[in-house]
């Protein structure tokens, strides 16, 4: 039995100032008609992704023929800022994804498929909006709506564990202490922190988000959405998602996997390889459109390979 890997990679520095550094992994065997797959940080985690959860899904896809991207955005990992630029953080990250779906258009991509865990899923939502060459997304525990489902979960849960019970009554925040810290005055350096760490996400007003789903309805844009269980506090059963937005035709849209077991950053290698295996068919099994061809930018167009 041969050795020789079914993939190779190669390192890519592009962008107008080749400031944005990715890996391409491609396929031996190139599939027809498969989207290219661009990989986006989540939050300040660089390229390999989560526990290199990014490079064993990248190589699985290529031994399925699927190439692929994962690269830093400005001022993460090997990528720096670019020193002339002058938009905000938010404005340089749209660029940044711009970019490097000019790069996959040029070298042949007949349309992206945006891959983004927590942040990274929210810019690749954010993206496939905007951007009519996205004809695919896996979207893993992005924000999502609480709903009266999702409340009642939150409750019932609790209820059932004795912890909560017993916290109740001697717990950090039970009864008599909460009625004590009513009689206590918050220092303001106690306070501000506490403010900080608590500070919500901003979600997007309900309306506004059914809106862009219904248009990428109508762009025929595939969305593969993935929740943990490590997020209960946003995310808590599997139909959470439909029950937001209960008028919307998901089954022309989208497919919804709830992974209760698993935390956030995809820990233990079983709960990796259900995600790479889940990913990986939906991606063969999907039947994407082709995207509208553009011209790509000349920021695409000053690549070096290393």
């Amino acid at each position: 039995m041969s050795n020789t890997p079914s993939w190779t990679e190669k390192t890519l520095s592009f962008g107008s100032t080749r400031n944005l550094v990715g890996i391409q992994c491609l396929p031996r065997t190139v599939r027809a008609t498969s989207p290219v797959v661009l990989f986006l940080n989540s939050g300040l985690v660089h390229r390999v992704g989560p526990n290199r959860l990014y490079v064993r899904l990248a190589r699985r896809f290529a031994t399925a023929g699927i190439g692929s991207i994962r690269f830093d955005l400005s001022g993460i990992g090997d990528s720096v800022s670019d020193p002339g630029a002058s938009a905000s953080v938010l404005d340089q990250v749209k660029g940044d994804i711009a970019t490097a779906i000019d790069l996959a258009e040029k070298n042949g991509a007949t349309g992206v498929v945006l891959l983004g865990i927590c942040s990274g899923a929210d810019n690749g939502f954010a993206a496939a909006v905007r951007d009519p060459r996205v004809v695919g997304a896996v979207l893993i525990d992005p924000n999502a709506y609480p709903t009266w489902g999702f409340y009642l979960h939150f409750v019932g849960k609790r209820l059932r564990r004795l912890r909560t019970w017993l916290n109740l009554v001697s717990g950090p925040h039970s009864i008599p202490r909460r009625i004590a810290a009513l009689f206590r005055k918050k220092s303001p350096e106690v306070q501000g922190a506490a403010t900080v760490f608590l500070a919500p996400t901003t979600l997007p007003p309900r309306e506004t988000m059914r809106e862009q789903l219904l248009q990428l309805i109508a762009r025929e844009t595939r969305l593969l959405y993935i929740f943990t269980g490590g997020l209960q506090w946003r995310y808590n059963h599997k139909r959470q998602l439909f029950r937001a937005f209960p008028d919307i035709d998901w089954r022309s849209l989208a497919q919804l996997e709830y992974y209760s077991a698993s935390d956030h950053t995809f820990s233990r290698v079983e709960h990796q390889q259900l995600l790479i295996n889940r990913v990986c068919d939906w991606l063969q099994s999907t039947q994407f459109c082709t995207a509208p061809a553009t011209s790509a930018s000349r920021a695409a167009e000053e690549v070096l390979v290393f």
